[in-house]
């Protein structure tokens, strides 16, 4: 009986009042009249010293509160301070700053900075790392990337570059939380080259230790809300205290506790931050209450004298009004047939049968109530009763679900009627309080089907949230169901349901005679459809209900589906499926290799995780050069030169052939060492020179040797102009695996397959005849390995460059003495290879934070000293060129990584009518673990297309595939090993390139 007892208690109310003696009335008004002068003088005195009290408590409690804040505040500069020393100080991290400057890829520096801080212990943190010009270059917010620049480090590096204090402290609210931060201008070699910013929360901590110095309640506030405190966010208390201005103080009273409300603002020059202190006032109000309370007994005293004598003047009135009374509790408890007995003609009897009527309707509406509920829900029911329902309809977010039993046909048909309405009513009538639990409403049945809204006609904020976990316990009842029909013998039923979440019509569809309430639209059409796609037991969802859910259920993605009546695929999902796809092999015929890479992965990580923290408390770290302070800085600040290197040790277990560039074929160890001399003279000029000594270009077990790798110089012509030109032996800017060959930011050991493959052509034997080169692929074993390959790995030449930046847009232009396939023999210094030289150009676009994409070409000479063959007449071997063009794509996300390239190749071979090509591609994905732990996967591939040679036309080389799976791992600060697997496969019998490798690496 929804809403009777308060409108019988209104109407009884209203009936007492309008019987009362006019009388008792006047001489009641008199003596209350004087009560309330008396009392009300007394109060305002009370009053009076009541504020005075409160205000002084105030103050005290708001001046320990304020002593305590200061002392946390000088704390967090002095951690943020020391934490600061530790990325400034690390010769690494301005390196990987520096890196991330020049290349676009945040990749070493984002991993560089999470170890920095887990190393610290810095727990919830803020990271942000901007270039000269105040540009954010990477953000990281707890250990994940964010993208752009939500910490607000812009505003002030600028403040910090452009001529203020080397460092400053702020407060920044990021992610929903307070920050307390600390940016520091960064400079290397006396010129600055971008900032860090680092923060900490300002947290409950900070503010129990507030409380409990003032006893007092915390909370600190911005944009109207409160980030931390000692008060349970989303309470009242919390959102008074968020509302307070600075300066004013105000009392309300919580939970029976009455409180004084005080706002201070937080220093700060750009970020409106308040600390807002809720005093407690009981203990100082406690007096003035007693005092209250013998007044108010005193006014009720003379109130109930007053009212005594107006009793006395109205008992001869009050019998009748005692009997509606009675007669009214009875009404409100549910006893409809209630009635009072009708007595003359007067006030008294009209009052007693316009009751009786009032008994009679309710009775009738709750008759109608009852049966509208069996109909209709519980909320549609109640506002058909109301009337408040009009034909119409509103636009509304909603959730629709249908569930529809699989295979009820077949279940009908061997099943007399009776049978299937009770095994159908037994369903749909648990289905149906499930429904009502989790706030839904059955908009209708359709023979085996049933339809539920959730958002109309009354919403909730997780509608979408309510109506999956309603098909999740709807799946859970029909497995019940089942198993208690299985016990009897019985078979089960099996339940399919789609939900969608979006706009639809909600309202009454009809006429005014008769009416139903749905919904309609084209998100109750795809839900319907969902329910169709599913199969039994499943739960299908539609992406804008996978978004408004979150994190609540796991949902998997069920690819894009045709759905009927739809004019385009859809993408779908599946709640929690119950059946795990079957994977496929990537590799047939691996198995074996497969298990033992896993299990080698997984050993290694086990071996070294349990030391990882031990070891980084004892000892951060190997010994760096830095760190034995053989780094110089001129006294003036303009020239410095650093020095630094790294050591690789390798393993590598090729099981049958040679892999690739590698010449080895038993197993064998080798070694790599390099040493970086850095040198800045001014911030416009900067130079580097690498030593390089181990086996050879590429692993093998071969004497050592040492060389020069790279020595060049960049200038900076113009100051702040993004403007550089570089001259020297540097390596060659093609292809994107150049940048990041040989260091920390590839988990992976060897280069991909474009990097690493030997092809039939040969930079010293050009075939003799047209028809004889389609040949030499089956000559494979001994023409290969004087093959050149696309790039090897990445040539060192000599040569010029000059780059230059716009935006988010980068290029450069280089003119080099040595094409990408040259061998290590050609990239000594000759002049005669610049009369025609290699030309490479790229450029490159930052898309987004997450998203960029590059493109490079090249083309010059490959040819070296022609050894065996003609050349044709009049031609020299510098005339033969090659022509590679490369395209890549790179998306960072979080800790995840996702990269690929492909190239295009043309030869010019002599002797040959059609030029040779050959299309390549690589996609790999790496991904962070924990800080310090990548795993990566990739796959190459090698086409060759056909050629039409002599007369004759095939296929001149065999195509080519390759996986490699691996892991990197960081023990200690600055060493690491890897561990990688790598399968190959071709379309012609050599079979060769599968190679297991270990390294060990250790930046000094």
């Amino acid at each position: 009986m929804t809403g009777s007892p308060t409108r019988i208690r209104q109407y009884s109310n209203a009936t007492v009042l309008r019987i009362r003696s006019s009388f008792g009335a006047r001489l009641l008004g008199a003596l209350l009249a004087l009560v309330v002068l008396v009392a009300g003088t007394l109060l305002l005195f009370v009053h009076g010293q009541t504020e005075e009290q409160v205000r002084v408590v105030t103050a005290r409690s708001a001046y320990i509160a304020d002593r305590a804040f200061e002392e946390f505040e000088e704390l967090h500069r002095v951690q943020l301070a020391r934490l600061g020393r530790a990325f400034t100080g690390s010769r690494r991290t301005l390196a990987a700053l520096e890196a991330v400057l020049e290349s676009g890829e945040p990749g070493w520096l984002i991993e560089t900075a999470r170890y920095e801080l887990e190393l610290a212990r810095a727990g919830s943190s803020v990271a942000a790392f901007t270039d000269s010009e105040g540009r954010v270059v990477a953000t990281l917010i707890d250990d994940e990337p964010a993208a752009g620049d939500p910490a607000g480090a812009t505003t002030l590096a600028r403040e910090v570059l452009d001529g203020g204090p080397p460092s400053l402290v702020r407060y920044r609210v990021v992610g929903g939380r307070l920050f307390t931060v600390l940016i520091e201008r960064v400079e290397l070699g006396g010129r600055a080259i971008g900032t860090i910013m680092l923060g900490m929360p300002v947290d409950e901590q900070v503010a129990r230790h507030m409380a409990d110095a003032a006893g007092v309640e915390v909370c600190f506030v911005a944009g109207g809300e409160c980030f931390a405190g000692t008060i349970a966010a989303g309470s009242t208390m919390a959102t008074r205290l968020a509302a307070v201005a600075p300066g004013s103080a105000w009392m309300f009273t919580d939970n029976g506790s009455r409180w004084v409300l005080h706002a201070e603002p937080v220093a700060d020059e750009t970020v409106e931050v308040r600390r807002v202190i809720a005093v407690p006032v009981d203990d100082v109000l406690a007096p003035f209450g007693r005092i209250r309370r013998v007044l108010a007994w005193t006014s009720l005293v003379a109130v109930a004298a007053a009212f005594g004598l107006a009793t006395l003047l109205s008992h001869r009135l009050a019998g009748p009004v005692r009997e509606l009374v009675v007669a009214t509790r009875r009404l409100a408890r549910g006893e409809l047939r209630t009635r009072v007995p009708v007595c003359g003609t007067d006030e008294l009897a009209t009052l007693a049968r316009s009751f009786n009527e009032m008994a009679e309707d309710l009775a009738l509406k709750e008759r109608y109530r009852d049966v509208l509920k069996k109909v209709v829900s519980r909320e549609i029911a109640d506002d058909l009763v109301s009337g408040e329902l009009r034909l119409g309809g509103e636009v509304r977010t909603v959730t629709a679900v249908f569930g529809d039993i699989v295979g009820f046909t077949h279940f009908a048909s061997r099943n007399d009627p009776a049978t299937v309405i009770a095994v159908l009513n037994e369903y749909m009538t648990a289905w149906s309080r499930i429904v009502e639990e989790e706030g839904g409403i059955v908009d209708k049945y359709m023979g085996d089907a049933i339809m539920a809204v959730f958002g109309a006609p009354v919403s909730h904020a997780d509608d979408a949230e309510r109506a999956v976990r309603m098909a999740l316990r709807m799946r859970e009842a029909t497995a019940r169901l089942n198993a208690q029909r299985a016990a009897r013998g019985l078979p089960g039923l099996e339940l399919a349901i789609g939900i969608a979440t979006g706009p639809a019509v909600a309202g009454n569809v009809g006429s005014p005679d008769r009416l139903n309430y749905t919904v309609i639209g084209d998100t109750v059409n795809l839900a319907s459809r969902l329910c169709d796609a599913a199969g039994g037991g499943d739960i299908l969802v539609s992406d804008a209900t996978r978004r408004s859910v979150h994190d609540a259920v796991r949902i998997a993605p069920a690819g894009e589906r045709m759905l009927k009546g739809m004019p385009h695929a859809v993408p779908v999902y599946a709640v929690e499926p119950r059946r795990a796809a079957e994977s496929t092999p990537f590799v047939r015929g691996n198995g074996r290799i497969a298990s033992a890479v896993s299990v080698g992965l997984i050993a290694v990580t086990l071996v070294f995780a349990p030391t990882q923290s031990h070891a980084q408390d004892r000892w951060p770290g190997l010994p760096t050069l830095s760190g034995l302070g053989l780094n110089w800085i001129s006294p003036s600040g303009t020239f410095q030169v650093d020095l630094s290197g790294q050591l690789d040790i390798e393993g590598y277990l090729p099981p049958r052939s040679p892999a690739s560039l590698i010449p080895d074929v038993d197993p064998f160890v080798a070694g790599r060492m390099r040493l970086f001399a850095d040198l800045f003279a001014t911030d416009r000029v900067y130079g580097m020179l690498e030593l390089r000594v181990d086996h050879g270009e590429v692993p093998a077990a071969a004497d050592v040797e040492a060389r020069i790798e790279q020595a060049f110089v960049r200038v900076a012509p113009f100051g702040g102009v993004p403007l550089r030109m570089q001259a020297g032996k540097f390596a060659l800017p093609f292809g994107g695996w150049a940048a990041r060959h040989h260091t920390l930011d590839d988990p992976l050991i060897r280069p991909p397959l474009a990097y690493d493959y030997r092809t039939l052509v040969s930079p010293t034997v050009v075939p003799a005849a047209a028809g004889g080169f389609l040949g030499w692929k089956d000559e494979a074993t001994t023409r290969r390995p004087n093959g050149a390959p696309q790039v090897w790995s990445v040539p060192y030449p000599w040569g010029a460059m000059v780059s230059a930046a716009a935006g988010p847009v980068t290029a450069h232009a280089a003119v080099m003495s040595a094409s990408p396939s040259s061998a290590p023999e050609q990239w000594s210094f000759d002049s005669g290879r610049f009369r025609k030289p290699s030309i490479v150009l790229g450029a490159a676009w930052q898309v987004v934070p997450e998203l960029r994409i590059a493109g490079a070409f090249d083309r010059g000479p490959y040819l070296g000293g022609v050894e065996s063959g003609l050349l044709p007449a009049g031609k020299e071997s510098d005339d033969f060129v090659q022509e590679i063009w490369n395209a890549e794509v790179v998306f960072r996300r979080g800790r995840t990584t996702l990269r690929g390239e492909a190239f295009i190749d043309r030869w010019e071979v002599p002797n040959l009518d059609d030029d040779p090509r050959d299309i390549s591609w690589y996609i790999e994905g790496v991904h962070g673990l924990t800080a310090g732990l990548d795993i990566a996967a990739r796959w190459s591939e090698i086409r060759f297309p056909t050629l039409n040679a002599g007369g004759l036309t095939g296929e001149w080389d065999h195509d080519v595939g390759r996986l490699q799976i691996g892991a990197g791992y960081w023990i200690l600060r600055n060493t690491g090993v890897k561990i990688e697997t790598m399968l190959n496969r071709t379309s012609g019998p050599d079979q060769r390139d599968n190679l297991f490798a270990i390294q060990w690496w250790w930046a000094f």
